[in-house]
């Protein structure tokens, strides 16, 4: 039943513009699927540290699992702070289970604490709401584009178009040590920058951007922080 408020923000963009980052994260679905059978098993910091990889892609299930697990003290000592936080950036998909669930905690708060809580909900929506992602989500996918003019700022799909690119999967001399790993990076490029991959690169782009105004007009700008928990 809770799988059907899971709420995956909608990124147009694909594992292969992101071939090269790893400082970006996909939700996938092994990883809901690990997630659960841990959590399921109590195994309940193993599932924490796969939903905190689904959490920062604003994945609105895992935050709320996030939040239960810290008012409940699933691992530690129940943490009313941050099951608060966890739970209001969650609810932002509105489904009536996790505005609920925030309810219910914001009824625990203690009205001395408000000022606490309201810092620490806004340290986790800086990194996790819904436009905090997408404007991560965005830059990552700005700087993957092939930079085919030299400019970093260049999407250029005709400056790629003009691009011949071969590689060489085997040393063309017995005796000389093939390129492996410099052989993988020319098949990445030479990919990256056939017309279909381009195109699709430059609409993830062009809705990532549309996604991230829509957004803005509603709840004004938010500044992104790439700090772990």
């Amino acid at each position: 039943m809770l799988k059907t408020i899971l709420l995956v923000l909608f990124i147009a963009a694909t594992p292969l513009s992101f071939a090269k980052s790893k400082s970006i994260y996909f939700i996938n679905d092994e990883d809901i699927a690990q997630a659960a059978k841990y959590f399921k098993e109590g195994q309940y910091a193993e599932a924490q540290a796969i939903y905190l990889d689904l959490a920062s892609a604003g994945d609105k299930y895992a935050q709320y699992i996030l939040s239960v697990i810290e008012l409940h003290g699933l691992i530690e000592e129940p943490n009313l702070i941050k099951a608060y936080a966890w739970a209001k950036v969650a609810k932002e998909n509105t489904s009536k289970h996790l505005v609920k669930h925030f309810k219910t905690i914001a009824k625990q708060v203690p009205s001395e604490h408000q000022e606490e809580f309201q810092k620490a909900s806004t340290e986790i929506y800086m990194k996790h709401s819904n436009i905090a992602v997408a404007k991560r989500y965005l830059r990552y996918t700005k700087e993957e584009f092939p930079k085919c003019t030299g400019s970093r700022t260049g999407l250029s799909i005709a400056a790629c178009e003009k691009i011949r690119v071969i590689c060489n999967s085997q040393a063309l001399d017995q005796f000389v040590i093939p390129d492996l790993a410099g052989n993988k990076r020319c098949m990445d490029f030479a990919a990256k920058i056939r017309t279909e991959n381009l195109l699709r690169m430059k609409n993830d782009i062009n809705q990532l951007q549309s996604y991230v105004q829509e957004l803005e007009q509603k709840t004004g700008t938010v500044t992104i922080s790439d700090e772990s928990e």
